[in-house]
């Protein structure tokens, strides 16, 4: 369990998620995920376990501008209040 040494990264971090993913859901998973690394970037993808695999260019357009330097990712509307997928 690494969530106490999350806080303490000081690099840009972007979190991707599938919003279908019944392994790691964004939902659940993803929230504790932000609620550890609150600077975090934060892209909830329709797609499951594997956005990067199922659908390549939605997971690029997310990852790309971010390591070119954007540190933030626009994430498709979903249930979160934010639009992120990820409720509070």
């Amino acid at each position: 369990d690494l969530r106490g040494c999350a806080a303490a990264l000081a690099m840009p971090v972007l979190l991707v998620f599938g919003r279908y993913d019944p392994v790691i859901p964004p939902w659940l998973d993803g929230r504790v995920a932000k609620r550890c690394l609150p600077q975090a970037g934060l892209a909830v993808l329709p797609t499951g376990h594997a956005p990067f695999a199922e659908s390549p260019p939605e997971f690029l357009a997310q990852v790309l501008p971010f390591l070119s330097g954007g540190l933030s990712a626009a994430s498709p509307a979903g249930p979160g209040a934010d639009g992120s997928g990820v409720p509070a």
